[in-house]
């Protein structure tokens, strides 16, 4: 599937080497969610929900690498998402927070920067590697308390520019300044 969308949207099969941004998102507080649930009702919601991401995500010209459990990881290289990668990225986890199923918590975390991608691994899978992926996977452990959110650093919301958006300042990445966009 994946090398179908490469194919598809006109990127190297084998290798990406470039700016892009990588988005993290995963389910929070999923014990309260599923409580009253039995599990075939969650494998349902579950997979209801990553169809949901991947819509979004493919419309916004990112592509999905993984799904693991409730979690998606995706990217938008440059040469998909133009003119601008981060708000590409951005206004698919706008549409995240607004179709997330409503029993669940929802974190999305976004990286903006250099990355480089292949396939490797045992399982040969593709995977992008580089800073951006680095701030992301550092932003996925970070947990703010709202129900809905989307994490960010002060470098990504300045790709952002002109946004009109509203981030509050929720602690401190190597330095910079973590935000915080619910809606």
């Amino acid at each position: 599937m994946l090398k179908y969308l490469l194919k598809k949207k006109r990127i190297p099969v084998e290798k990406y080497s470039g700016e892009g941004t990588v988005l993290i998102s995963f389910v929070t507080q999923l014990d309260q969610a599923i409580s009253n649930r039995s599990p075939e009702e969650l494998v349902e919601m579950l997979k209801a929900h990553l169809a949901t991401q991947a819509s979004i995500i493919e419309r916004n010209s990112g592509i999905v690498l993984l799904y693991e459990g409730d979690s998606v990881l995706a990217f938008w290289p440059k040469e998909l998402a133009q003119p601008d990668t981060c708000r590409c990225a951005f206004e698919s986890a706008q549409a995240m927070l607004q179709k997330v199923h409503k029993a669940f918590g929802f974190q999305v975390v976004l990286g903006t920067g250099r990355l480089a991608g292949d396939y490797f691994g045992p399982k040969r899978q593709y995977q992008v590697v580089g800073p951006a992926m680095n701030i992301a996977d550092k932003l996925s452990k970070f947990r703010y308390p709202a129900h809905r959110v989307v994490l960010l650093t002060e470098a990504t919301k300045m790709q952002l520019s002109n946004s009109g958006l509203s981030f509050q300042v929720i602690g401190k990445l190597g330095g910079e300044d973590i935000l915080a966009y619910t809606n």
